[in-house]
Order: C-alpha cells, then structure tokens, then sequence
C-alpha cells in the first residue's frame, strides 16, 4: 500500500486512517472496521455530555472579543450581540453571536472562518446564564 517517494511509517499510518474511517455494513449495523476487517460496531459510550459553565451575555462578548484579539485578520470587527436560543436541545449552545465590522473595514473571508471557529469554541465551553 506504500506509494513511490513514500516513507512506510507514513504509507503505514495513510492505511490505517483510511481504515479507520471505512464504515462496514453487516446484518443491518454500521461500525468502523477493525483489524482483520471485522465490523466493529459504533455504541454510545453512555457517558453524560459535560455541563458548562454559564456566564452573562456581556462576560461571552468579553470572552469572543479577547478571542479575537489573537487574529489579526479581524481587526476592526466586534461583537454585535450575544442571544438566546430557545429550544436548543441538549448538549447544543443555547447561545449565538453576531459579528458586525466597524465603519470603512469589510470582514474578509478568513476572518469570518475565524469568528465562526471562536463563536463554537467558546460555546463549546460556556452557556449564557439565564436572566433572573
């Protein structure tokens, strides 16, 4: 399976990725294939999805903005608001955000990869707090 110009550490490591990711179909089940090709099939792990901690909507407009501060190709961008999402079901933010430029700067492509990627790392991490 090893390629021409290939190191076989790397030939080897390409083969079991592709393996990794084939998805086997026996009796009605899907699973990854394991070694000798059996079908191993893909289960829950039945762990509970970790809670996150919650913060207000001005401590997540704080948090994206430093966020942001390290890419410089967003200079010139804030944060709009942060809002509630209703019936976002579990294990999903119950949050979002929206960015806005300031006046004369367009966000340009890799930045709006950027703040998508800061806006699901942090809610990965934090919910908004319920209003009291």
């Amino acid at each position: 399976m090893r390629g021409p110009g290939l190191p076989r550490a790397v030939a080897d490591h390409a083969h079991l990725r592709r393996q990794d990711r084939a998805v086997c179909r026996q009796d009605g089940t899907s699973g990854t294939v394991g070694a000798g090709g059996s079908c191993n099939p893909m289960t829950s792990t039945g762990k509970p999805i970790p809670s996150r901690d919650s913060k207000t909507a001005e401590e997540l407009e704080a948090v994206l903005t430093k966020a942001l501060q390290g890419h410089p190709e967003c200079q010139g961008i804030k944060i709009l608001k942060v809002t509630p999402l209703e019936n976002s079901g579990i294990g999903l933010a119950n949050w979002d955000a929206e960015f806005a430029a300031e006046p004369g700067v367009t966000m340009s492509p890799d930045c709006k990869r950027v703040t998508l990627s800061v806006k699901h790392g942090v809610q990965k991490h934090f919910d908004l707090a319920a209003e009291n």
